[in-house]
């Protein structure tokens, strides 16, 4: 009777598997039509169900710009493929006061610690970061003994990978630049329509880069058919 009611239990896990897997063939299909995509991509988007997303956006700062919407919707439509994808804020209400990112940073570190998958966290800025005085110069002290202090955990080598999207104010390109140099399994990527204004490597049959383009690099790296990404407006640290 046992055995019956587990070979029931594990017949009833393998179609909902195959629901999945149809249902997220299905939505891989449907990005590609709706972006005029190469449909190489198709094999490159699977390799999303390894890999849980994690945004953080960082909309503290009034008014949040247009480009970090716009990329923040795309990001969401890619980790909806497999549902395997969750969103954070730094003000979590119009009334609430600001979460410090350093300590929001911590709090997700701790929450993914010991996930199944590996965490892909992409942080959504425009800003330095601040403290809970709104110092620009404690916040950045603050982010960066974080990141001092997990070098050598594994939460930053294997279990989480940190990807900084940064929007264009407060030079804060040069900060997160500097804060991924030689850290492994951390990388910063200025925001699309720089990159889009870079003179890109074309590939023949490659469409031209575009927001889609840069979501895909922030979650799955740059596939083999897209533009190469300039080294001065990256930070890759492999």
């Amino acid at each position: 009777m046992v055995s019956a009611v587990s070979s029931v239990k594990l017949e009833s896990l393998r179609s909902s598997n195959s629901v999945q897997s149809v249902n997220s063939e299905q939505k891989i299909r449907d990005f590609i039509r709706k972006y005029k995509l190469n449909p190489f991509y198709s094999s490159t988007f699977t390799r999303l169900s390894d890999y849980q997303i994690v945004i953080l956006v960082d909309n503290g700062a009034a008014p949040v710009p247009k480009e970090l919407d716009e990329g923040l919707v795309v990001l969401q439509q890619l980790g909806a493929i497999y549902n395997q994808c969750e969103v954070f804020y730094l003000q979590e209400h119009e009334t609430s006061e600001p979460i410090p990112m350093a300590a929001k940073l911590q709090d997700i570190f701790c929450r993914y610690r010991r996930h199944e998958k590996l965490v892909k966290l992409i942080v959504l800025t425009d800003r330095l970061p601040v403290d809970v005085q709104g110092s620009s110069a404690l916040g950045k002290l603050e982010v960066e003994l974080l990141f001092k202090q997990r070098e050598t955990d594994l939460i930053l080598q294997n279990a989480v990978a940190v990807r900084f999207a940064v929007f264009p104010g407060n030079d804060a390109w040069d900060y997160y630049a500097d804060l991924v140099y030689r850290r492994s399994n951390v990388y910063a990527i200025e925001h699309y329509e720089e990159q889009i204004a870079e003179d890109w490597i074309e590939v023949r049959h490659t469409p031209k880069y575009s927001k889609v383009n840069w979501a895909i690099v922030l979650t799955l790296g740059a596939p083999k058919i897209a533009p190469q990404i300039p080294v001065s407006r990256s930070c890759l640290i492999q």
